[in-house]
């Protein structure tokens, strides 16, 4: 608190409480009606904010429309149609392999591991959740 500081002097502290004092004099005073009439005009009296743009011409769209033409406005996009090329155009066509009969070795180790590869049912549903929510059952 700067009242019971020691350093605090007998003379700052007259000083502050004139300094409060004039303050307060210039806050609490009381208006006469004719300054309160004075401000009422002046707040009803309409205030310029912004200065008026000057009208509008022929010559002066004409400049719009070119300033306006110089910039890049947005589009909505558009997809063209592909126009690219691949070059060199390929030549090599794909070997056709023959079916592996089903009653030799590999036809049967094939058939084994595609039924192998395929996913467990269970990796698609790792986890189930009680109705109450207490226990999460992997």
């Amino acid at each position: 608190n700067l009242q019971l500081d020691p350093r605090e002097t007998i003379a700052n502290r007259k000083m502050a409480g004139a300094l409060v004092q004039k303050w307060l004099k210039q806050v609490l005073t009381q208006k006469t009606q004719a300054a309160l009439e004075d401000e009422d005009e002046e707040e009803t009296a309409p205030k310029a904010t912004i200065p008026r743009p000057p009208p509008e011409t022929e010559e002066t769209l004409r400049q719009l429309e070119e300033q306006s033409a110089k910039r890049f406005h947005p589009e909505i996009p558009i997809i063209h149609g592909r126009e690219y090329h691949i070059k060199p155009i390929p030549v090599a066509q794909p070997v056709r392999r023959e079916k592996v009969a089903m009653d030799t070795n590999r036809g049967k180790i094939g058939e084994v591991l595609k039924v192998m590869s395929r996913p467990n049912k269970r990796a698609w549903k790792p986890y189930t959740v009680s109705i109450a929510g207490r226990t999460v059952n992997a």
